[in-house]
């Protein structure tokens, strides 16, 4: 039955005739209606059942199935905090009889998305109000391009009060940072290959005790500048709102155990113990970013491994709730270190701030470490904070939210052999090897990395050369970097893969090996028709992964 209205002082609200009941909406033109909006919509009765929803709202939060929706509350299907919130707008319609705006974050297909929700009171024909009905539309994106554009608009009118914030302004000057930022990642990390690669070489050769610890000082130098290089990286990513998560299948348990392997060492050294602890009810199989998650872990341990002397570092992973499938976890990392005075406490996770922020300071860092880890738990869901007695230790904990899942489901989902650290690569023999390098140092780095996996390679200067030794010679394998004079490694994959030229082989695999960082540049490698990327400085155990990936090797 069509909806009829009913004025309620300036505003317009649906009226149900009073021998219906709402049961009545339930027509088919109706139906149609709604379940062709883009939005979220839903019929609730007074006590917060639902009587009826559209598609859009089943396959966001029920995978499609209504009959886990009509009849329930908002109790029965979303977090209980979330619930609430909900249920105490629906009373605040019920009681005032006028449309409200909530405006909030809701977990869909395990992502965090904002949106703007509109609830009105359903009317019946004596006036009484017998329900609610409401509609939400996910503004996450247009939310993220305002305070894009907000941010940028402060920013210029500072800077330049002549400069009108336009978005054809912004535009640009988005476009222009990430030019900028690829160019300084490229050439940053253009030279850190050769010298974290000619160090490594170096480390393996027959060196005095004393010529080994200088040259384990120069590779650690480089390590912590490559550190330095992606929070920088990160920190303007988060800035321009470009990172993202990237969902997979992870063992919690797996992937704490690999980060304490990580940071072992670095504890050893300090004679500081390092052990982790996972409650019971925590659930171990989980879907969520487990990299940013572990690069949360990893920064708040080497925090205390810094500012820890002696004593240990303790890793505790907490249920905090779990509900609908999902679970909030909160892990904390606890030091016998110097602690943080009370006023520092909450300006640490503000960008290039440390607890010591003084000239003289003992320790070192830019003090974006926490900034990221701020943002990247706010990105997943959660939230970061500090307890700390200074000269006591300090503990530092975040909450993050994870799809909880079945047991075997991590079965359904392999790594790529190309980041894999738990199986054993098996190396191809015999490979006919074209690398395509234009710094003579980084030809140096890759043949020696090649020579150690038992490999030889022809060694061309630039795509073009590339190109025309494809003419010529059959390669089994292409290493490509991508920023060369005459002709780039993008150029060159495209020429390779075109039909119509000349090169013996447009399938043979290329692996991209480039400084070229951002999480754009590996999408635009893959474009192009790339088989595999790696971003320098490059590993021996990388790179021989991704020669088995591109050869369809099966690892052990």
């Amino acid at each position: 039955m069509p909806l009829n209205t009913a004025e309620t002082g300036n505003r317009r609200a649906a009226v149900i005739p009073e021998s219906d009941s709402l049961y009545a909406l339930h027509s088919s033109q109706l139906a149609s209606l709604i379940n062709n909006l883009p939005g979220l919509v839903w019929i609730k009765d007074r006590e917060g059942r639902y009587l009826e929803v559209n598609t859009a709202f089943c396959a966001a939060f029920t995978h499609g199935s209504l009959q886990k929706v009509l009849g329930k509350t908002d109790f029965e299907i979303f977090p209980s905090e979330m619930a609430r919130k909900i249920a105490e707008n629906d009373r605040t319609v019920l009681v005032n009889g006028t449309q409200s705006l909530l405006t909030g974050y809701i977990p869909v297909a395990g992502r965090m998305r904002l949106f703007e929700t509109f609830t009105s009171p359903v009317f019946a024909a004596d006036g009484g109000i017998i329900g609610t009905t409401g509609y939400a539309r996910d503004i996450t994106d247009n939310k993220a391009a305002e305070e894009t554009l907000m941010a940028f608009s402060d920013y210029m009118e500072q800077k330049n009060k002549e400069v009108s914030a336009s978005l054809v302004v912004a535009e640009e000057s988005t476009r222009s940072k990430s030019e900028f930022l690829a160019v300084v990642s490229h050439e940053i990390r253009t030279p850190m290959n050769g010298i974290i690669g000619m160090t490594s070489m170096l480390l393996e050769s027959g060196l005095t005790q004393e010529q080994r610890e200088y040259a384990e000082i120069v590779r650690k130098s480089g390590e912590n500048l490559l550190v330095l290089i992606n929070d920088i990286l990160d920190f303007s990513k988060i800035e321009a709102r470009k990172l993202e998560l990237e969902p997979i299948n992870f063992n919690l348990q797996t992937t704490i155990d690999d980060t304490i392997e990580i940071l072992g060492l670095r504890a050893a050294e300090k004679d500081l113990q390092l052990v982790s602890q996972i409650s019971p009810d925590v659930p171990l199989l989980l879907k969520g970013d487990s990299g940013r998650l572990q690069q949360i872990i990893i920064n708040l341990i080497g925090n205390a491994i810094k500012f820890t002397d002696f004593g240990s570092i303790t890793i505790n992973a907490t249920l905090d709730s779990s509900e609908c499938g999902f679970a909030v976890i909160r892990i904390s990392v606890r030091d016998t270190g110097i602690g943080i005075p009370k006023g520092r406490r909450v300006a640490i996770f503000s960008p290039f701030t440390q607890a010591d922020g003084s000239t003289t300071r003992k320790f070192g860092g830019t003090g974006l470490g926490l900034t990221i880890c701020r943002q990247l738990s706010e990105l997943m869901g959660g939230n970061i904070g500090v307890d700390s007695e200074v000269g006591k230790g300090s503990t530092f904990w975040f909450t993050a939210t994870f799809e909880v899942l079945a047991e075997g489901a991590l079965t359904e989902h392999k790594p790529s052999p190309t980041y894999s650290a738990e199986h054993k690569i098996i190396a191809p023999q015999g490979l006919r090897i074209l690398l395509a390098e234009d710094n003579v140092i980084n030809q140096k780095v890759a043949l020696s990395l090649l020579g150690k996996l038992g490999y030889k390679a022809d060694v061309v200067a630039n795509g073009l050369e590339a190109v025309q030794a494809l003419e010529l010679i059959n390669y089994d394998v292409v290493l490509m970097d991508c920023q060369m004079p005459e002709m780039d490694g993008f150029e060159a994959t495209i020429k390779i893969r075109d039909a119509a030229s000349a090169v013996l082989n447009h399938a043979v695999p290329i692996i991209a090996m480039t400084a070229n960082a951002m999480k754009e540049d590996r999408e635009k490698c893959l474009e192009v028709g790339m088989s595999e990327y790696l971003s320098k400085p490059v590993r021996k155990e990388g790179l021989l992964a991704a020669i088995s990936a591109v050869m369809k090797i099966e690892s052990d």
